[in-house]
């Protein structure tokens, strides 16, 4: 174990302990580390663009999760069974996710264009209105969350594929002959059986989601008005911008410590339906 043990301390726990540290200097990269206790903290507790941020990125999770998991979920729950073209169905869901975050950024800014982009065409010839997707404060979030969903659905499609084929056929006899019809037995037995699979699921997409960047970084910088400025986001811009790295550090670690705190949830939510 030694080697891991080893490898998981250079990336991992080093890289915390010296983002801890920072947070407490007012450092600038201007100008050496400079202790200043908890000032840092106390300027970030205190700043209304942090928890605006932090309220934006908690948004974005909840609607990505929620959306999300039920989408790949019923896709999968459609493609486990045996229908016409479901290997090809298979490929294209999961063809975004061979797509890069940036590269796909770069399309939905071409698709969402509203004078050039299709989908602003599309309703421009059957009359409709012409919308301004990044541009408008009130849908330039759900548009960073459609490309989110667009990118990563097919994933979590065959994490959840993965789980329903090793559903024991015995349980579906079961549920057969006790009369369940397809809502009782996939509460019944589907749900119950990969359990496993949907922490996963949760887990890593809610990770994904609140550590969001590259969309609004590529997209919309933030903008409008801020209305696209994720937490991680504002983390870099007090970091590399405005070279506030101590502020930075503060930040990074309270949004450390809030995936903690999620996580411990999740766990504890799980362990005995897991197990």
């Amino acid at each position: 174990m030694a080697p891991a043990v080893v490898l998981l301390a250079l990336l991992d726990v080093v890289p915390i302990l010296t983002e801890l540290f920072y947070s407490f200097t007012n450092f600038s990269l201007l100008k050496p580390p400079r202790l200043v206790g908890l000032a840092e903290y106390e300027a970030l507790f205190s700043d209304p663009v942090f928890w605006a941020s932090i309220l934006r990125t908690f948004y974005f999770a909840a609607v990505l999760v929620v959306v999300g998991v039920a989408v790949s979920l019923g896709v999968a729950v459609l493609l486990s069974q045996t229908i016409l073209g479901t290997t090809v169905h298979r490929i294209v869901i999961f063809l975004p996710q061979t797509v890069s975050y940036a590269a796909g950024a770069l399309i939905w800014i071409w698709l969402f264009n509203p004078t050039s982009g299709p989908i602003d065409t599309f309703l421009s010839s059957i009359g409709g209105p012409t919308v301004g997707w990044l541009t408008s404060p009130s849908l330039a979030m759900p548009s960073l969350i459609i490309v989110s969903l667009w990118r990563d659905t097919g994933y979590y499609m065959l994490v959840f594929l993965a789980a329903l084929a090793n559903v024991p056929n015995e349980l579906y006899e079961a549920a057969h002959l006790d009369g369940a019809g397809p809502l009782r037995t996939f509460r019944t037995v589907v749900l119950p059986s990969i359990r496993p699979a949907m922490l996963f699921v949760l887990l890593t997409w809610s990770f994904g989601a609140l550590q969001m960047f590259t969309q609004a970084y590529v997209m919309t910088n933030g903008g409008p008005g801020n209305a696209t400025l994720s937490v991680v986001l504002d983390i870099y811009q007090q970091g590399f911008e405005f070279l506030r790295l101590g502020y930075a550090s503060a930040e990074s670690f309270v949004v450390f410590v809030l995936c903690l705190a999620i996580s411990m949830i999740y766990v504890r939510r799980f362990r005995r339906m897991v197990t």
